[in-house]
């Protein structure tokens, strides 16, 4: 593992330590410092450092924390030239005759950023490995105190279970599963390893890991800590179901499958209108988009062309899906030929519709080659919270209203909700319309009218070849 304040000089970048009193004199440097004073040593710390930065560095060596204080500054070679340098001050004691003394560490960024990649590259296989568990993983920030609990089902669309401190979610499982002794005694030495940052550590809990009501697990926690890009220790894991609340013993339950929907492999109705309520309900403070895609003329595709070949546009579109959205949110199936995406933090329309058109897109070119003159295409409708509503059920119903109007439209077609523009279609007097009102029948008029012409011209053709 990658440690950043190991002293070392690469490439002639620098990682050294200084010691330096309250008046700033050197007190000790190490040989790397060299790289930086050269033979003509300066007995005073600031006259390296730029001008315009020394302010900032005296103002934090007067409010740096017990585990250090990071800043970045421009400090000067013998070369004469400036380099930017990320420094961390720590305590470095009290002297009798020069008062109190403060350790600096300085670090070439040029040397932080080849150790950034090695150290990116060794956590991208690590993600990639926990991707395919198919488990329940976790990750906890010591120094932050940040706590996830969270599943991917395809190495970047994340499920997430809780986030926030270690001890309220310590204290939220006591009190909310009920507990007993040595099941509260098992959480706590869990929860002792992550905040002690213990490695290769294994402890087995009895919690409700998925927050389902009336539900506890056995569950076995498998945990190491490693040191991030700053220096900070993240305990990462995974945590497999031994034994569900119903006594029934596996070897590894994948839990994932019971989420999954079988025939796309997507999110199934349950898991993803589970998650997104609960995220909505909680209020958050960034946008929460979410789009209803339906797959035009999907029985027609079936009568035509049969249901393996109806299944394999439901998975492929599912795919497009996945690669629109990326590690912004989660897609789901939530009806046959229906789909369901969840994205969070875009904050313009902009970058909405840039997911929304790739989907239509790359659905409408899924068999442009195809001899068969198959044409795919897909309906979209959207809404984002806390814009358009701020509960997820009308959420939900202006999302689905738009997406038949993008169907009356003529199909083939996303549509954002635009209050000042849908309004009007969207609610009537005041609310919104109910799935029995006219207008929302009015698609499904059209497409019993259609079906009727179809169907009166096959059989003219059929009597017309008689």
């Amino acid at each position: 593992m990658v440690d950043l304040f190991k002293t070392e000089t690469v490439n002639d970048t620098v990682n050294s330590d200084i010691l330096i009193d309250e008046t700033m004199s050197i007190v000790t440097a190490d040989e790397n410092f060299e790289a930086i004073s050269g033979n003509n040593a300066l007995f005073i710390y600031t006259r390296y450092i730029h001008p315009d930065d020394v302010s900032r560095f005296t103002e934090a060596l007067k409010d740096y924390a017990e585990s250090g204080k990071y800043i970045v500054v421009r400090m000067l070679y013998q070369t004469g030239e400036y380099h930017w340098m990320l420094t961390r001050i720590t305590d470095g004691g009290v002297s009798e005759t020069r008062g109190h003394m403060y350790d600096i560490n300085i670090m070439d960024a040029a040397l932080i950023t080849t150790q950034i990649d090695n150290l990116n590259s060794q956590i991208e296989r690590y993600s990639s490995y926990l991707g395919m568990c198919e488990n329940v993983l976790f990750s906890y920030d010591i120094l932050n105190d940040d706590f996830n609990i969270f599943m991917t089902s395809d190495g970047h669309q994340t499920l997430s279970f809780y986030h926030g401190t270690l001890n309220a979610w310590e204290e939220d499982k006591i009190k909310t599963d009920a507990l007993g002794l040595n099941e509260v005694k098992e959480l706590d030495g869990f929860c002792k390893a992550l905040a002690n940052g213990e490695k290769l550590f294994k402890r087995e809990i009895t919690i409700n890991i998925l927050n389902k009501p009336g539900r506890l697990d056995k569950c076995l926690a498998r945990g190491n800590t490693i040191v991030d890009a700053y220096g900070n220790r993240i305990v990462i894991g995974t945590i497999i179901i031994l034994e569900s609340s119903d006594n029934h013993v596996v070897e590894e339950l994948n839990i994932i499958s019971d989420m999954k929907d079988p025939g796309t492999d997507l999110l199934n109705k349950r898991a993803i209108t589970d998650y997104v309520r609960k995220l909505i309900d909680s209020q958050p403070g960034h946008t929460v988009t979410i789009a209803i895609i339906d797959i035009d003329d999907f029985k027609t595709i079936n009568d035509t062309y049969g249901h393996m070949f109806g299944d394999e546009v439901l998975c492929k579109v599912a795919d497009i899906l996945r690669d629109a959205v990326g590690s912004r949110g989660l897609c789901g199936r939530i009806g046959g030929d229906e789909m369901f995406i969840i994205m969070e933090g875009l904050n313009d329309n902009e970058g909405i519709r840039n997911v929304l058109r790739t989907i239509r897109n790359n659905t409408k070119w899924l068999y442009h080659d195809d001899p068969r003159n198959i044409k795919i295409t897909c309906s979209i409708g959207s809404a984002t919270y806390p814009n358009d509503a701020k509960r997820y059920d009308e959420l939900f119903k202006i999302a689905d209203k738009v997406l038949y109007l993008a169907k009356e439209k003529g199909k083939d077609r996303y549509i954002i909700y635009h209050e000042d523009i849908h309004r009007e279609y969207v609610y009537g007097m005041g609310r919104i319309v109910d799935l029995n009102d006219k207008v929302f029948y009015k698609y499904h008029k059209m497409e019993i009218v259609n079906t009727i012409i179809r169907e009166y011209k096959e059989l003219m053709t059929q009597e017309e070849r008689n």
